[in-house]
């Protein structure tokens, strides 16, 4: 494997490593929702921030096409969704990339 090919597959690779950690906070926030117990409380905390301005651009990418704000549970799902289209498409370029 040259360099070129280990700069990409590393590149995919991290990719694949944003996109679940973002997965993970996702659905924790989910599960809070629903059921706010003290210790997925603390894993709320920790990804905050990732998820908190997630879902602002996602709600700001709403209001923007259909003029009109998503519930907290819409957002959550909307960015659910995102993510995990994402996850198929890096998942799935990294067979290629192998």
């Amino acid at each position: 494997m040259g360099i070129p090919q280990l700069l990409v597959f590393t590149t995919v690779y991290f990719l694949c490593m944003v996109v679940d950690v973002g997965l993970f906070f996702l659905m924790i926030r989910a599960l809070v929702l629903r059921w706010p117990t003290w210790w997925l409380v603390g894993f709320d905390a920790a990804g905050r921030r990732l998820i908190d301005g997630l879902l602002l651009r996602i709600n700001n990418l709403w209001y923007g096409v259909f003029h009109t704000h998503l519930s907290d549970k819409g957002q959550l799902i909307a960015a659910i969704v995102l993510f995990y289209l994402a996850w198929l498409a890096v998942h799935s370029s990294t067979s290629v990339v192998r």
